[in-house]
């Protein structure tokens, strides 16, 4: 036969592990947020120097400037926005916002049930 207070000191565990879990979780997410948003810091402005450098904003403003000539040879000018776009910056920046997002997102998931287990406490 089960003692009396069994089910509240198995309970009491299963929080207190609980707790101890998104202790750990936020301690390694931390981390990883502010990793992800100095890496974000620098590809931005790698992705600016490459967008500068490649010339593909001033592509992009002929085609406002002169249509006509755009529209002329709209294939031949598609692939010349396409081979100056510098995909390395943009694709560091995704990468780097998109885990910036992430572990943000898993952080306040993680504050939010710790604060709800806190105010049932």
């Amino acid at each position: 036969m089960p003692s009396d207070g069994l089910y509240a000191r198995i309970m009491a565990r299963i929080e207190a592990h609980m707790r101890r879990m998104r202790i750990f979780k936020l301690s390694v997410l931390w981390p990883i947020a502010l990793f992800s948003a100095f890496f974000a810091i620098v590809s931005l402005q790698y992705a600016v120097q490459e967008f500068a450098a490649s010339g593909f904003v001033d592509y992009v403003s002929l085609a406002f400037a002169d249509i006509r000539t755009v529209m002329a040879s709209w294939d031949e000018f598609a692939l010349l926005l396409a081979e100056s776009l510098p995909l390395f910056g943009i694709t560091m920046l995704a990468a780097s916002l998109f885990v910036l997002l992430g572990s943000v997102r898993f952080i306040i998931k993680f504050m939010r049930s710790a604060l709800s287990s806190a105010r049932l406490a």
